[in-house]
């Protein structure tokens, strides 16, 4: 099953409410959140929509208001066809990299070391039972 089915049917789990403005206009609120989703121009205002092509869950409530089916929204690059067009030619085998001849000017250098921005540290960490520096009168002080 693709993974925008799966969406979908995720979806009409869900509760929602839906309001609508006219054709193209859908108010949806899920819980406290509301969203906006134009069914002309293919967006919501949680533009999962917009990002992905899948019908997010708020759009799918809206294509069910108009009694569409939400699947044929989805964008084709998510269809079973042009997943087997990916797939169709055979993919070829490549030899271990033992055959790989590189070209010197082609070899990877490791990164120029910089130096770090900031105050450099001074002192080093000192252990937890780590003797201090003496203070005053020759005496050393533990850490406690």
């Amino acid at each position: 099953m693709p993974w925008s089915c799966i969406m979908i049917s995720e979806s009409l789990k869900q509760s929602y409410q839906d309001q609508a403005y006219g054709d193209q206009w859908y108010d949806v609120v899920e819980g406290g959140d509301r969203h906006v989703v134009d069914l002309v121009r293919k967006r919501c205002t949680f533009r999962t929509w917009d990002l992905t092509g899948i019908s997010c869950p708020h759009a799918i409530k809206a294509l069910l208001h108009v009694k569409q089916e939400p699947l044929p929204e989805v964008y084709w690059w998510y269809s079973k066809e042009a997943y087997m067009l990916m797939y169709l030619h055979k993919i070829q085998l490549v030899r271990g990299n033992k055959s790989w001849k590189v070209d010197p000017s082609h070899a990877m250098e490791p990164p120029e070391i910089h130096k770090m921005v900031g105050r450099p540290k001074v002192k080093r960490t000192r252990v937890k039972n780590e003797a201090m520096k003496r203070r005053g009168c020759g005496q050393l002080q533990e850490r406690v």
